[in-house]
């Protein structure tokens, strides 16, 4: 068996099957965290799920972005179904999942940010001194 870096008409390379499956291992372990954290009380634990989560997060769009450029430099094997509608469906609905990760980890990224900034204005006004 001979090991393949690129892609050939036939199948997909080692590179393109180690950003699939990484990725894919990352977004699980990553949803599964985020489910975890809705239950949990605030502490450690929770502290510690939640920067594994947004290190995650931030894992997926780094990602994304070569994975993406890989993908537009490199033959793309030839569908076994031979169905054109079919495949031009799962052509749509595979960048639509990239578009739906990156406007979830947007949004998330936006969340956090907005909440650190609303948490930060607020410790700033508690060391204020009263006017009274």
């Amino acid at each position: 068996m001979k090991l393949r870096f690129l892609n050939s008409s036939v199948g997909y390379g080692l590179v393109s099957k180690n950003f699939h499956w990484i990725m894919t291992v990352v977004i699980i372990l990553n949803f599964v965290i985020g489910l975890m954290l809705e239950d949990l009380e605030k502490g450690p634990l929770r502290f510690l799920l939640f920067n594994i989560h947004k290190s995650l997060g931030i894992l997926v769009i780094i990602l994304i972005i070569p994975r993406l450029l890989w993908r537009l430099i490199n033959t793309v094997p030839v569908t076994l179904g031979g169905n054109k509608y079919l495949d031009k469906l799962s052509k749509y609905v595979h960048y639509f999942f990239y578009f739906i990760l990156l406007i979830g980890a947007y949004r998330d990224w936006e969340t956090d940010r907005k909440s650190t900034r609303l948490n930060s204005s607020h410790s700033r006004a508690s060391r204020m001194p009263s006017s009274a």
